[in-house]
């Protein structure tokens, strides 16, 4: 099997911007894809718990590429929420899909990995620091999940740390009202 061609995607988190952005682009690249959230829509997103991985083992069976973008993002919510959400749920799904061999894992984490005070231009060689609350704290505990997972051997993984992400459908784009003539 060529180790370049993917064959099949799944997409956790399908139902939020991230997710659903990336499933209508492979759509259109012509790639399989499948989405998982905690509701589906009857055609090609799946209803499924990523905390309990039994539940899409059937999918994962059938997949090449996870795109992990399924967390809580929000400093708003309980603490033992994030963790449960952004940390176990993320350390069963990769534990999930080594033992389906899928062959790579890739997670949408954030640029908060950098800490609520980093400052200046940042690359993959400055400093992770968990200053913050417990979204960066989780986002940090996930990427180590993820990377734990793949020192062990048996998993691609790509983990991308991205800023604002924003645009048609987004949440800021939807609240954002352009000034009034008189402004």
């Amino acid at each position: 099997m060529d180790q370049n061609i993917i064959n099949k995607v799944l997409i956790t988190g399908a139902n939020g911007f991230i997710g659903n952005t990336l499933m209508r682009y492979y759509k259109q690249q012509g790639t399989a894809v499948i989405g998982v959230d905690l509701s589906g829509n009857g055609d090609d997103i799946i209803q499924g718990d990523i905390a309990n991985p039994d539940t899409i083992s059937h999918l994962l069976e059938q997949c090449d590429v996870i795109v992990h973008t399924a967390a809580l993002v929000s400093n708003a919510m309980k603490d033992s929420d994030m963790w449960r959400v952004n940390v176990l749920a993320t350390r069963n799904l990769i534990a999930a899909a080594k033992r389906h061999k899928v062959r790579r894992f890739v997670q949408i984490s954030s640029i908060v990995a950098y800490g609520n005070t980093a400052h200046g231009e940042l690359d993959e060689d400055y400093p992770v620091h968990a200053a913050g609350g417990s979204y960066v704290l989780t986002k940090l505990a996930s990427e180590h999940a993820v990377l734990a997972a793949h020192a062990s051997g048996g998993i691609e993984v790509v983990i991308l740390r991205p800023g604002d992400v924003y645009g048609p459908g987004s949440r800021p784009c939807l609240l954002y009202t352009s000034p009034s003539p008189r402004d």
